[in-house]
């Protein structure tokens, strides 16, 4: 009788001794750098914008999704309008309009990540 190698199953099992080793290295990194589980959980809450008595993991992904669209959203617009400025396809009140709607973008982004709209820009 032959046998062959479960490499499916030794590979899953490495991969679950792998995971945990992670997590224990980064709670204890976090432990050292003056962070604990629940503080983290209490910070990543307040920039999900979910209540205390919510959960992370059924929120988090949604709420990623959405700050992510905003952020793309923006380097498009900014992207968009300097293309179309440069080759003079914009009248004035157009460009109005995508003026208005990117500074609305900027001052959600700015916010959320508490910073002030002019850090979002780089000079060329």
């Amino acid at each position: 009788m032959t046998r062959k190698v479960n490499s499916t199953l030794i590979t899953a099992r490495s991969r679950e001794h792998e995971e945990v080793v992670t997590f224990a290295r980064s709670i204890e990194r976090l432990e050292a750098e003056g962070n604990s589980p629940e503080k983290l959980k209490e910070e990543a809450k307040s920039i999900l914008g979910i209540k205390e008595d919510e959960s992370i993991i059924v929120n988090a992904e949604d709420k990623l999704k959405e700050t992510f669209k905003y952020n793309d959203t923006f380097r498009n617009l900014v992207n968009f309008k300097e293309g179309a400025l440069s080759l003079g396809l914009l009248l004035d009140e157009q460009l109005k309009t995508l003026d208005d709607i990117e500074n609305e973008l900027a001052a959600k982004i700015a916010n959320k990540y508490d910073l002030e709209v002019e850090d979002l820009y780089e000079e060329e």
